[in-house]
């Protein structure tokens, strides 16, 4: 038996004495089953990938309801008097004064700060919603609630819950002294 063909080549000889056709039979299947285990790694990481874009918005939305809260606060710093007699106190966005271009008496402040501060809400998170409460009464202690919406489809929502997963209303809250 020689290992050279005539042209003083070596052949190459399967490595069972059947042939050529049962080898490129097997070797189909490890092709096959390896780019099954490649696909399978393929959707884990796109899994992974799509996992972490919602964890990045939600950490977004997050960090804007923390600048939106110290914004308010600091509206409320700069108009202390007011802050102090309780009257940051909102459920709904108020119609104010255009205290931009025009003088305004500090309560007429309090009603611009507050519509702009939800004019910034409702444009920066999804379905932005906030309440400014008074503690115990108490004028110069308030709660602020920030509320928005972590789903990604327009059904209805109940706005008074937050951090229920039937819900998947999303709250910030803080608490001022001022």
């Amino acid at each position: 038996m020689s290992f050279y063909n005539n042209a003083g080549h070596l052949r190459v000889l399967p490595a069972s004495g059947r042939g050529f056709s049962m080898a490129a039979g097997f070797t189909l299947i490890e092709v096959l089953v390896a780019m099954l285990i490649m696909t399978l790694g393929i959707v884990g990481v796109l899994s992974l990938q799509t996992q972490s874009l919602k964890s990045n918005q939600r950490a977004y939305f997050r960090t804007q309801a923390d600048i939106l809260g110290k914004d308010v606060i600091s509206r409320m710093q700069a108009n202390i008097g007011e802050a102090r007699d309780g009257k940051y106190v909102v459920e709904e966005k108020p119609a104010g004064p255009d205290c931009l271009t025009n003088t305004c008496t500090p309560s007429q402040l309090v009603k611009w700060d507050l519509s702009e501060w939800y004019t910034q809400l409702e444009s920066r998170l999804p379905e932005g919603d906030a309440s400014i409460e008074l503690i115990n009464g108490k004028s110069s202690q308030y709660n602020i609630t920030i509320r928005w919406d972590d789903r990604r489809h327009a059904k209805t929502i109940n706005k008074d819950t937050c951090g229920s997963a039937k819900n998947e209303m999303l709250c910030w809250g803080m608490v001022v002294l001022l």
